[in-house]
């Protein structure tokens, strides 16, 4: 493991404490399928839905959508055939939603829409963009790709949306996941899947410059697929993945020093997302069993196992900003299923 010198960036960052209560129990319960949802709003009260227009098979929009009513808020459409959008990502303020895009002959596009006027905000296109995020401070838009992203210089993208200004942060290979520190300053991304690559670089939002990055431990085939920062910016969660093995492995590093100071590997399976409750000391994961699973942080135990009603592959995980529900998504985001989250102290 090697990883540069970030403490001084990183101090910034210790913005909202987390509990230091152990969670005695923790359960969680269904409470609503969104069908076709590709996204929910951080506060679960909005969602998008994709919606199919005049030319099947190719021709797409999205439609917000009240949660408890399923009222219909607000329209996005376009002019020309973009693509069938199978992700999407709401701005942490809740005006603006990213939608990622991949049409029938494998162009990709990355969209930013504001809410309340319907406007386009972003528009990208090239074939090699992979996914889009938001900055917490919702300025700012991220995704993996675009014009010289190929071998041998892999790129991530981050755009200015009011000003289309763009940073380009060269990385070791193209990423196939990252999060952001709470104040946005850093992001941290998960950069290859196979060979001599780190399993995370450490990029300066504004400037694209890496000023760290954490290697793979010796002898280990294995790459990240999901990564998420804490609520205060000290720790860095992973959920890896080994071709050659089934189970899931779930490390937990220190964000300032690159330390890694824990590991969960009680799983059968293979992890699909991974998250930090925003209020108590817990972290969350999906697995390809069936399962949404709890950790305590400050006891390292697993607190809670709940079986889902189906198996789905790659599960991403979110909460709400409040925490008491949680959702989870596939990929390519067919439906998203809300639950509610009750810690018992």
């Amino acid at each position: 493991m090697r990883i540069g010198y970030i403490a001084p960036v990183c101090c910034a960052l210790f913005l909202f404490p987390i509990s230091t209560a152990t969670a005695a129990e923790v359960s969680v319960k269904q409470t609503k399928e969104l069908k076709g949802a590709i996204a929910v709003s951080p506060d679960f009260s909005q969602y998008a839905e994709r919606i199919e227009k005049a030319h099947p098979n190719y021709d797409y929009g999205v439609k917000i959508k009240e949660v408890t009513s399923g009222k219909e808020l607000k329209k996005l459409e376009w002019d020309k055939d973009w693509g069938k959008p199978q992700r999407a990502s709401f701005s942490s303020d809740g005006k603006k939603l990213a939608i990622f895009a991949l049409r029938y002959d494998g162009a990709t596009s990355a969209k930013v829409f504001d809410l309340a006027s319907g406007e386009m905000k972003l528009n990208v296109r090239h074939s090699l963009l992979e996914f889009v995020a938001f900055t917490p401070d919702s300025k700012r838009l991220a995704s993996a790709g675009g014009p010289g992203a190929s071998e041998p210089a892999q790129t991530l993208w981050i755009w200015d949306i009011e000003t289309r200004k763009k940073i380009v942060t060269e990385s070791p290979a193209k990423p196939e996941c990252l999060a952001f520190s709470p104040d946005g300053k850093l992001v941290v991304a998960a950069p290859g899947k196979y060979g001599n690559e780190p399993l995370l670089v450490f990029c300066e939002s504004a400037t694209g410059k890496i000023i760290a990055t954490i290697g793979k431990e010796e002898k280990e085939d294995e790459y990240v697929v999901d990564v998420a920062v804490s609520p205060n910016g000290k720790l860095v969660a992973l959920a890896t993945r080994r071709p050659s093995a089934a189970d899931g492995i779930i490390k937990l590093f220190d964000a300032g020093t690159g330390k890694k100071i824990a590991t969960f590997d009680d799983i059968q399976e293979q992890i699909g997302g991974v998250a930090f409750h925003p209020r108590l000391n817990l972290l969350g994961a999906t697995g390809n069993d069936k399962t949404i699973r709890f950790w305590d942080l400050g006891s390292e135990k697993l607190v809670s196992t709940t079986r889902l009603p189906k198996r789905d592959l790659y599960l991403r995980l979110q909460f709400s900003t409040d925490g008491t529900q949680c959702a989870t998504c596939t990929t390519i985001g067919d439906t998203i299923t809300l639950w509610n989250v009750e810690v018992k102290k």
